[in-house]
């Protein structure tokens, strides 16, 4: 069996490479600070040297042509790009290493975003960090767009941090078509726009789960939709290829979230982190219509995305 072939817990492999290449600590120590053997330390030491992942933890910030690039061209301030071929648990490590080294601070307030990308990121955390974050949901309403909503990904998130004095808040939910959704004068929905970190999902209205509710559950015309140059979800918001917002009564009856000039303005705020988070080539119109406008500032996604957006820049 090829070790590559080997399941292996994510969460425990971030721990060890963390332990191994940032604290710098013997594989006996590294045992007794995960709970693992160190028979099993050593066993994920040898799976992440032949998936080669570990490198990101030896040099966090490896010489990118593609991510130089993108922060030139959209004005970006932090571009984290992660192989292709390693798939979505390699960004989604990458990624976490980025926010427990650069963003998570103390008494910072943290705003999530749901989708399968951002799940497996902040599933990535360790249990690591000491800090007092104000966690807050970036939408409600969202399991409608979305397998993995963002109160999944806060709820992770809390989970992760809570016994260090992290605090979990939620929007009033609206449990269907005949409630008025949430006051955006609210005080959650008003800490929760003004939030320190924002980590922004995109769908695509034609393909993965964002095709599919677009076209099952919310019965959406695509081809109108095409007509009217609508290029995917940004933050759970229909977005133009230019980057307006495209509202859509469908949705918006049925879903809430952070407005997109919330994000925009966030991304000109000095020491403020609106991370967009994407995996694949699919995304690339979204993404690109987002950097237009300005929505984000910083960017996590693989290289094939990366290049994609590139062209014709």
């Amino acid at each position: 069996m090829r070790r590559r072939d080997i399941y292996y817990d994510h969460n425990t492999m971030y721990m060890v490479l963390h332990y191994k290449f940032v604290e710098d600590l013997k594989n006996y120590q590294i045992a007794k600070e995960v709970g693992i053997s160190p028979s099993t330390v050593a066993e994920y030491l040898d799976i992440a040297r032949e998936l080669e992942f570990y490198k990101v933890f030896i040099d966090f910030a490896p010489e990118s042509k593609a991510a130089k690039e993108l922060m030139l061209t959209f004005g970006l301030r932090n571009v984290v790009v992660s192989p292709s071929e390693f798939g979505l648990h390699e960004l989604a490590l990458l990624g976490a290493r980025f926010l427990v080294k650069e963003v998570i601070r103390d008494d910072i307030s943290i705003t999530v975003g749901g989708g399968t990308n951002i799940w497996k990121m902040v599933c990535s955390l360790p249990t690591l960090a000491k800090e007092r974050v104000q966690i807050y949901s970036m939408c409600v309403g969202d399991h409608f767009l979305a397998e993995i909503s963002s109160s999944m990904v806060a709820n992770v998130l809390f989970y992760r941090l809570y016994e260090y004095g992290g605090k979990l808040h939620v929007f009033p939910a609206f449990a269907n078509l005949n409630a008025d959704p949430p006051d955006r004068n609210c005080e959650v929905y008003s800490n929760a726009a003004n939030a320190d970190v924002f980590l922004v999902p995109f769908g695509s209205i034609e393909e993965g789960t964002g095709g599919r509710v677009v076209k099952q559950e919310f019965r959406l015309d695509i081809a109108n939709l095409r007509k009217n140059n609508v290029v995917g979800f940004c933050g759970y918001h229909l977005i133009t290829g230019d980057g307006e917002h495209y509202p859509s009564k469908e949705i918006e009856e049925r879903v809430f979230s952070i407005d997109l000039e919330s994000l925009r303005k966030a991304s000109f705020t000095e020491g403020k982190y609106v991370i967009g988070v994407a995996f694949g080539e699919q995304k690339t119109h979204v993404v690109k219509a987002a950097l237009r406008k300005g929505y984000i500032n910083t960017l996590f996604i693989d290289d094939k995305l990366a290049r994609a957006l590139l062209e014709d820049e």
